[in-house]
């Protein structure tokens, strides 16, 4: 007989036999006897480290068939905790803190966040964004900074702390038409009062939506009544390059967005990295 063995969170797909295993964790559920969907156990260790799921199969080497199939969920905190873990995670949080007590800029005065306005910090992240991505106009939303940026020494301890986000930047093709539905949709209270779901790394709510080389023109009810683009109006069948955020591109926050067929992503750094090399840039 042979054992194949613990499986943790990364995903691994296998095929033994003509029988379909899937192992994964992405989706935090917890399956705890796992779960058979058309001939493929589908087995889920959940989220947080709180599990590990151990799936043992028995094979017959001889009649080159599987015996049986067992799953079983085995909670963390019933483990012997791991010495050598220990010392080990130790030794990073203490790289960490070095790395993330370097300072970043010395800021004159408070740059205050309201992830309803438009404020003077946003608007600087918003202006490096299509810096960075080396674009004239770039869209944001208000609700990427968690914190204001007090006055004093800021270190990228604070950088990661006002801006946590796994966010890239990345460049967009629009036509204008697909840029004023957008733009729209960006303005409605569905989209400006959203709570995001999940942990809270991208933002608790989206907030209003920042831009550079756009100007967007309201009416009294806060409806888009009209949308320049560098100064020209907006052309509904011209071509237009957005700096923009990634985490439009993988939803359906922005349709368009999610549906444009030219996307280029910019990597590894983070929306936070440019924050910190704007903030530099200015004030270092």
């Amino acid at each position: 007989m042979s054992h194949l063995g613990l499986f943790k969170d990364e995903e691994v797909a296998a095929k033994i036999d003509g029988i379909d295993f899937i192992f994964g964790s992405h989706t935090h559920h917890v399956l705890a006897n796992g779960k058979w969907v058309s001939g493929t156990l589908i087995t889920q260790a959940g989220k947080h480290g709180h599990y590990f799921g151990q799936l043992e199969l028995e094979y017959d080497l001889e009649k080159r068939k599987i015996c049986s199939v067992e799953e079983k969920m085995v909670a963390a905190i019933d483990c012997e905790p791991s010495q050598e873990t220990r010392v080990l995670i130790e030794q990073l949080e203490a790289d960490a803190f070095c790395k993330l007590n370097q300072r970043v800029a010395t800021v004159p005065h408070d740059l205050m966040v309201s992830w309803q306005d438009n404020t003077e910090v946003i608007q600087m992240l918003c202006d490096a964004l299509a810096k960075w991505c080396k674009e004239e106009i770039a869209m944001l939303n208000a609700g990427v900074l968690l914190e204001s940026i007090r006055q004093g020494e800021i270190t990228k301890g604070d950088i990661h702390r006002i801006c946590p986000h796994p966010i890239n930047p990345c460049v967009v093709e629009l036509t204008g038409a697909q840029l004023k539905a957008t733009i729209e949709r960006a303005f409605t209270n569905e989209i400006r009062y959203l709570e995001l779901k999940g942990f809270g790394f991208r933002g608790k709510i989206l907030g209003r939506m920042i831009f550079t080389g756009i100007d967007i023109f309201l009416s009294e009810n806060e409806q888009v009544s009209g949308i320049e683009v560098l100064g020209e109006p907006l052309q509904l069948k011209e071509t237009y390059r957005l700096a923009t955020l990634d985490m439009y591109t993988f939803g359906h926050l922005f349709p368009d967005i999610f549906q444009a067929p030219n996307k280029e992503y910019f990597m590894p750094e983070f929306l936070r990295d440019i924050l910190a090399w704007e903030l530099g840039q200015e004030w270092a």
